[in-house]
């Protein structure tokens, strides 16, 4: 195997230091102590691993390293199979060897439920999603001389890393970043930083151009003719933070949920790969209590365009409730097409206006899929509530842990765990959490 690279880049002055890893932190960064007991945080690294750093900033009691060299490797690491991922802020783990990197994914799930009070959670094994198939991404992009730099920006950086390839996209996105490439110089806004977000429907890439400057008909033109290339469904543009105009729709743009067509908004969000979905949507119906009650309703919270609602739809009526005005008209408008009278979809803030008090009367569960800062005040009303089964859908296990602590003192036991590693190399971890009021797990 190769040795790292040096990743040498703090002033000459600054003495190296040595230290030895002992574990990987919440981030994906490798941590390690000094004699004194400083903290040091070393990106790159692995337990186990003794390794020489330039330490580069400091906060508090931690300190912050570049990797200067590995002196003693872990028999985990492994060669990153991607150019690109040292420098790349996307992937911060290709450099662990698979088995134990999805351990460490399991034992973060693990360590959340503990800190909320249930360190005997059963956790199924991680699901693992494969590579290459992520159908949804943010590309930035920034003048580099006569052409654009494009792709993602370092870790904890706004530089911008000028990809040639990435091995977690999807083919049909990997082979759209050299026709943008080309593309975005010959823009009016390409003279400036901006960014390319593009969802993969079912049938094409969806494309949102965001700029720092206005189209010219040119742009309009080329824009028309680079759509028609790389087969897009449909190009949005907006200048700056303003919403989005519709440029082209060469074809009526969809994605199914539950078998069911719906045309997302541009630039919404969709669970990053197909398989992740897949496993997150079976592991949601799986939870749902057997036998069903009759005429069963169920609360589909941060709903979004109705990844669950449309899937839960075919098991009962369902209460969608999503803040994004242009999500929720997207969950309506397919419902009334597809499943009239199963659906109904309700545009409310849950952070600031939770479904509380009666308004929970009468559901078999609710599913809860916030944001990555949790959804306190919502988990509130549903612990304070007659709601006696409620599957959790977690990206973020520091929210999960807050949240589930207030279900935790409320009486709730948790039935099953299943982490998804949705986010293949990242430190992010999606998991389905199965709450129930006073029973316990099967």
């Amino acid at each position: 195997m190769r040795r790292p690279a040096s990743r040498l880049s703090a002033a000459p002055d600054v003495a190296p230091i040595a230290v030895r890893i002992d574990r990987v932190g919440h981030q994906g960064d490798g941590l390690g102590r000094l004699p004194d007991g400083t903290l040091v945080c070393v990106p790159g690294t692995l337990p186990g691993e003794y390794v020489t750093a330039v330490p580069i900033g400091s906060g508090g009691k931690l300190t912050r390293a570049t990797l200067v060299r590995v002196e003693s490797q872990s028999p985990d690491r492994v060669d990153p199979p991607c150019p690109h991922a040292h420098a790349c802020g996307g992937c911060r783990l290709q450099h662990w060897a698979e088995p134990s990197y999805l351990r460490w994914k399991a034992e973060r799930l693990h360590e959340a439920l503990s800190r909320a009070g249930y360190s005997d959670a059963p956790i199924a094994p991680v699901i693992a999603t494969p590579t290459n198939t992520r159908r949804r991404v943010d590309l930035a992009y920034a003048p580099s001389g006569a052409d654009v730099a494009l792709g993602f920006h370092v870790a904890r950086g706004r530089d911008v890393v000028n990809i040639r390839d990435c091995v977690i996209l999807h083919d049909a996105l990997r082979a759209l970043l050299d026709p943008l490439r080309r593309l975005l110089p010959s823009l009016s806004g390409g003279r400036y930083p901006g960014s390319v977000h593009i969802n993969l429907l079912d049938n094409g890439p969806d494309i949102l151009f965001r700029l720092q400057a206005a189209l010219t008909r040119k742009d309009s033109e080329r824009l028309l003719s680079f759509g028609t290339g790389v087969g897009a469904c449909r190009i949005h543009y907006a200048v700056g933070n303003a919403e989005p105009t519709l440029l082209i729709s060469l074809a009526a743009p969809f994605v199914r949920f539950g078998g069911v067509k719906v045309t997302p908004p541009p630039g919404s969000f969709l669970q990053a790969s197909r398989d992740g979905e897949r496993h997150l949507v079976q592991a949601v119906l799986d939870a749902l209590p057997s036998p069903l009650p009759k005429r069963a309703r169920f609360l589909d919270l941060f709903a979004g365009c109705g990844t669950f609602t449309f899937p839960l739809a075919a098991y009962g009526i369902v209460d969608a409730y999503e803040g994004n005005g242009p999500a929720i008209a997207a969950l309506r408008d397919a419902a009334h097409h597809a499943l009239p009278g199963r659906i109904k979809g309700h545009h409310r803030d849950l952070s600031r206006q939770p479904v509380a008090g009666r308004e929970l009367e009468g559901y078999a569960a609710a599913v809860v899929d916030p944001p990555w800062l949790g959804a306190p005040a919502q988990i509130a009303a549903l612990a304070a509530s007659s709601v006696g089964l409620i599957i959790y859908v977690s990206c973020n296990p520091a929210a999960l842990a807050t949240d589930a602590q207030t279900l935790h003192v409320a009486g709730f036991t948790v039935l099953r765990a299943t982490p998804i590693d949705q986010f293949v190399w990242s430190a992010d971890l999606e998991s389905v959490i199965v709450f129930a009021r006073g029973r316990s797990a099967r």
